[in-house]
């Protein structure tokens, strides 16, 4: 028999995460893992446990959460849900497409109630044995990545793993300094401007082998 749904949540406000979190407890077949606040939390959140599917708050501009969508999926395989406001419904349809094209399962309104968004988890059946595609493709860059050195690939590893800056530093033994000097090479190997693209690059080229990333089970 399958065990509960493993669920990590995300959103910026406090009340929608512990609606939903509060909530999702009373249910059967659910379990609230994790509960964040900043959609970078989520790259930690999925390496600390397994997780099955994650609620992410699209906001205004969901194509900025696009890169992390296929992020999540390839590196934790994961389902993701976006959560939406119906107060900005009407901005928000032409961005859907956009969505799904990243490999957003379902699109929720979170202010429909805690009642609608479980429904479209239950709606959507348990969670697949997945068998990631290699998600949307960006504009093809003009040429492969630079070989990256060591210490980038390192870099690069911990950003999958969701290590803050000084985190990175402490598990590395260097100072915040020299992180911030690797990561702006690695950047610009990539041709990035921040993490979260570094990593989708990385994932859609294939040129660095992240590997799994969880600590534990």
């Amino acid at each position: 028999m399958a065990g509960p749904l493993r669920v990590v949540l995300q959103h910026r406000l406090n009340l929608v995460r512990d609606l939903l979190a509060w909530y999702a407890a009373q249910q059967p077949g659910f379990r609230v893992v994790a509960c964040v606040d900043r959609p970078t939390a989520l790259l930690s959140a999925c390496n600390r446990t397994k997780v099955d599917t994650v609620l992410l708050e699209s906001g205004r501009t969901p194509w900025d959460v696009t890169e992390l969508v296929m992020v999540l999926r390839q590196l934790h395989h994961v389902r993701v849900v976006a959560l939406y406001s119906t107060v900005a419904r009407a901005e928000f349809a032409p961005e859907a497409d956009r969505l799904r094209q990243s490999g957003v399962a379902e699109l929720v309104a979170y202010d429909d109630g805690p009642t609608a968004v479980l429904a479209a988890l239950r709606d959507l059946g348990p969670h697949p044995v997945m068998r990631v595609p290699p998600g949307p493709r960006a504009p093809e860059s003009r040429s492969e990545p630079q070989p990256l050195t060591r210490r980038e690939a390192e870099i690069l590893h911990c950003v999958a793993r969701g290590l803050t800056v000084r985190q990175t530093a402490d598990v590395l033994g260097v100072t915040e300094r020299t992180v911030h000097s690797l990561q702006g090479q690695l950047f610009r190997k990539l041709g990035v401007r921040n993490r979260r693209s570094a990593l989708a690059v990385a994932l859609r080229h294939g040129s660095v082998s992240i590997g799994s990333t969880r600590e534990d089970d």
